[in-house]
């Protein structure tokens, strides 16, 4: 289990780190999915895909690797992976 919010943003994904599924997505307060209570935006998945690009957390900038929820939306083809 992980979380990580983005204060620059106002971003918090709940995510499992063992198969990068994401939990809960939240974007500036808004619940556009959980698991938790149910709720699931129709869109949800394209937002939070554009949101990765814009912050381009599908770069591995730092060498450090990437979060396990962007690695799944890779493994999965709805994202490609860049290198620095």
């Amino acid at each position: 289990m992980a979380s990580i919010y983005f204060p620059f943003s106002s971003v918090d994904i709940d995510y499992s780190l063992k198969d990068g599924r994401v939990r809960e997505f939240k974007l500036e307060g808004i619940i556009l999915f959980s698991e938790y209570d149910n709720i699931a935006h129709p869109n949800w998945e394209e937002i939070l895909i554009r949101w990765v690009k814009f912050s381009n957390l599908h770069v591995d900038e730092d060498g450090n690797g990437l979060y396990s929820f962007v690695i799944k939306l890779i493994e999965d083809g709805k994202i490609t992976h860049k290198h620095n």
